[in-house]
């Protein structure tokens, strides 16, 4: 497939993310349940939550959840439990770096589009030197469009901001929902494996390109064209 254009997810895509639930789980269970243990539904949270915008997230959890403080609480809680992570653990995915710069090098235009709040996307991408390959505008969050990922408005405001065709335009992602969406809307598509997924089996079905585990993002170098 012949591109323009790259749109990548963050999180479970770009950067070693996706542990940070079970982390959080892990210190949320114990905080306000007396349970280190505890843990979401795994189905529940990735047909749901996952792909919401993080403060429509954090919102929905405490509702659905039931914990047992304010919802002022529970949101300043997540607040500074997401920006520490992303702060002192994240790591880039194996081959990040390096598939950016031969993007560059080859002259196709990159953006971000995350489901993740702006404020913790810079922090992301500074920790796993990543930062110097977008700019503010081809930075997107969910929360900038008002949708999540069940929806490709996404998707399109980075085609749009890029000024690239759909259909010259390739989506990488982790997530089998937001890869169905971006394939439905006319993108080509590349899955990438991460373990805190559940739904390998659609996300293979919704992959032009699928990076299965132990491959790196620069595999897919040579399954597109320029």
């Amino acid at each position: 497939m012949k591109i323009q254009g790259a749109i990548f997810d963050m999180d479970g895509t770009l950067v070693d993310s996706l542990s940070f639930w079970d982390c959080f789980w892990r210190d949320m269970g114990e905080r306000y349940f007396g349970d280190p243990a505890f843990k979401m539904d795994a189905e529940h949270f990735d047909t749901h939550v996952r792909t919401m915008i993080f403060s429509q997230a954090i919102a929905y959890l405490h509702g659905y959840l039931g914990v047992p403080c304010s919802a002022e609480e529970f949101d300043n809680f997540a607040a500074e439990y997401v920006e520490r992570f992303y702060s002192t653990v994240v790591v880039p995915k194996a081959g990040a770096r390096e598939l950016l710069m031969a993007l560059r090098e080859r002259g196709v235009r990159v953006c971000l589009a995350s489901a993740t709040d702006r404020r913790y996307l810079n922090i992301a991408l500074e920790k796993c030197n990543l930062a110097e390959f977008f700019t503010p505008e081809t930075v997107i969050s969910c929360s900038d469009i008002g949708v999540g990922k069940e929806r490709p408005d996404v998707f399109l405001a980075s085609a749009k901001v890029m000024g690239t065709p759909v259909d010259k335009t390739v989506v990488f992602e982790d997530s089998a929902l937001a890869l169905e969406t971006a394939k439905n809307a006319g993108f080509a598509t590349v899955g990438v494996y991460d373990s805190h997924q559940t739904a390998q089996e659609r996300l293979v079905a919704a992959s032009d390109i699928y990076l299965e585990e132990g491959t790196s993002l620069t595999d897919a170098l040579s399954q597109l064209e320029w």
